[in-house]
């Protein structure tokens, strides 16, 4: 299908979805809403990220910083507008409630206006694929690998391509576990640590979060330029470890270092995403085929992150901390595996 008719329903369903959040009258038509919600930010995820990579293929490195950079900066708006409408004051819970559609129907006009771009660019500048990805074959691209590596092939499919599409769901997955569960759960990690930060409080220190990962993603499209990817997410990993060392010892009861600890994991997370997909695409044509699987295993992946933290972190906040370890174990390890794969790929497969 078109992918701007893609692009134009998932938008047109989280702008739905937003609208009627606040307004469900049950838990089941919320969790509905929620599930299309879901459906909708996932097709989008993987129609702008093949499309941007498609655009401009081995060079797409700056300009996925540069998506992900605005991706960041927009980030910000949703915990600055729901802010002033969540608890403080045990005695304003009913007041701020009845105003909460407010937020709501403020971030779908937001992505209503999303949409009406995107119809602008449909009616005006349709989209063509690309000539190399219009081939049948593709998805083999046989002729771009040397002789060794078309030797091997499982189902007809190269194997070393095989072992990167692997590779890739792995360490997305486990970085997007990371960065969404942090994201949905610090604001609790607030709440149920020693602090016992007022909602409306954890709100604002998540805002110091997003604009550090709005930051660093800024930095990162200049640096692009100039410093290896591997070297970057080096630089990350070491902004993640540090980050999580703080919220695991001195955050839980102490307010400076919970915003310390935010504001680094913030600028650790900012560029990892956009930075491996850059890396890998020097070795990995991502097609329609290629960019879907990556997709759905990530978010699989990352799924069960809410399942276990969510569980948990109102008897031990910590645990938040703990995963977070995990999955960087988890992209460390995957990310030497796509080194040391890469090392012996001379050209894209």
């Amino acid at each position: 299908m078109n992918r701007q008719i893609i692009v134009m329903a998932a938008l047109a369903g989280i702008a739905f979805s937003l609208y009627m959040i606040p307004h469900c009258p049950t838990q089941m038509v919320f969790f509905v809403v929620g599930a299309v919600f879901g459906l909708a930010s996932g097709l989008y995820d993987a129609a702008q990220v093949v499309w941007i990579i498609e655009i401009w293929q081995e060079k797409a490195g700056p300009f996925i910083l540069s998506q992900h950079l605005f991706y960041a900066i927009g980030a910000n708006i949703p915990s600055l507008v729901i802010a002033p409408f969540l608890d403080e004051h045990d005695t304003l819970i009913t007041e701020r409630s009845s105003r909460i559609y407010i937020p709501f129907t403020i971030l779908g006009a937001i992505s209503t206006s999303a949409l009406l771009f995107q119809l602008l660019l449909f009616i005006f500048c349709r989209y063509y694929k690309p000539p190399m990805y219009v081939s049948k074959n593709n998805d083999d691209v046989s002729t771009r690998t040397d002789v060794n590596a078309t030797d091997a092939k499982i189902f007809g499919i190269n194997v070393n391509k095989l072992k990167l599409i692997a590779v890739t769901s792995v360490f997305l997955g486990a970085h997007q576990g990371m960065e969404a569960c942090t994201q949905q759960f610090i604001p609790i990690f607030g709440q149920y640590s020693d602090l016992k930060l007022t909602e409306s409080a954890s709100a604002y220190v998540l805002t110091s979060l997003t604009a550090a990962y709005a930051v660093g993603r800024a930095i990162g499209v200049i640096i692009i330029f100039k410093v290896r990817p591997e070297i970057i997410i080096c630089i990350n990993f070491v902004l993640i470890f540090v980050a999580n060392c703080i919220l695991l010892i001195w955050a839980s009861n102490n307010l400076t270092m919970f915003w310390i600890g935010c504001i680094m994991i913030g600028a650790g997370f900012s560029t990892m995403f956009p930075t491996f997909c850059a890396f890998m695409e020097k070795y990995l044509v991502f097609t329609n085929a290629v960019g879907s699987i990556v997709c759905v295993v990530a978010s699989v992946f990352a799924s069960t992150y809410p399942l276990i933290v969510g569980h948990l972190i109102k008897e031990r906040a910590v645990v938040l901390t703990y995963t977070n370890f995990f999955s960087t174990v988890v992209c460390i390890l995957a990310m030497i595996s796509g080194y040391l794969l890469v090392r012996r790929i001379k050209v894209r497969v």
